[in-house]
């Protein structure tokens, strides 16, 4: 439930008449994540051991809206937007952006460069609202005043979003959103003309969640 191939293990042992039931599962979220379903606790049979990944974020719904909300705003006052992610939280936000115009009626085109666009393909994504440009030439072919281009890594300091990044740095009316799921460095003010802003990332469920 928290990447697309994603899947847990539920380990039976027996000894005698003694039964315990491991679930190992990983990473995981009870969220939807770039179209897939959560995890559904109550699917499963009741657990009496569970191996996950202990990471929690218990912000991750104000930050998720925070980055919907900035890249509305900008992209609906013209501007040259640049989100930059990690390549599966790249496809999440295209899916989520693209479903902006069901919910408030606001068309936000989305161009997906390099690895981000490459995996929505190969996930065999579909939408009106997004375009992917795998590989280019020019970085003309990826940008478009009022749309939002998402391209990795989440800080823009290397491959696609490093050069989609040098291309805007000095547009005053340009934006970069830096979306980062790690320990990285954003990029600042002084880096760029434009509007700039960075928000961490993360899908990992809360510790209510994790006691439940």
């Amino acid at each position: 439930g928290h990447t697309p191939g994603a899947c847990g293990f539920l380990i039976r042992i027996a000894d005698d008449d003694t039964h315990v039931r491991l679930l190992a599962t990983g990473d995981f979220t009870e969220r939807d994540a770039a179209g897939f379903p959560g995890f559904d606790a109550n699917a499963y049979p009741e657990a009496d051991i569970l191996f996950l990944t202990a990471a929690t974020n218990t912000e991750m719904a104000d930050s998720l809206t925070e980055i919907i909300a900035t890249v509305t705003e900008r992209t609906n006052a013209g501007s040259k937007t640049l989100c930059t992610a990690s390549g599966l939280t790249g496809v999440h936000l295209a899916a989520l952006f693209a479903g902006v115009n069901d919910e408030l009626d606001i068309r936000i085109p989305v161009i997906l460069a390099g690895h981000v666009a490459k995996l929505y393909d190969a996930l065999d994504y579909h939408d009106e609202n997004v375009t992917t440009v795998p590989e280019f030439a020019s970085t003309t072919e990826c940008f478009e005043h009022g749309a939002v281009t998402i391209a990795g890594p989440e800080v823009p300091v290397e491959g696609s979003s490093k050069r989609l990044f040098e291309a805007i740095a000095d547009d005053p009316s340009a934006t970069l959103v830096q979306v980062q799921g790690g320990n990285t460095d954003p990029k600042t003010a002084s880096d760029f003309a434009g509007t700039i802003s960075a928000h961490r990332f993360s899908n990992h469920p809360p510790n209510t969640v994790l006691d439940d």
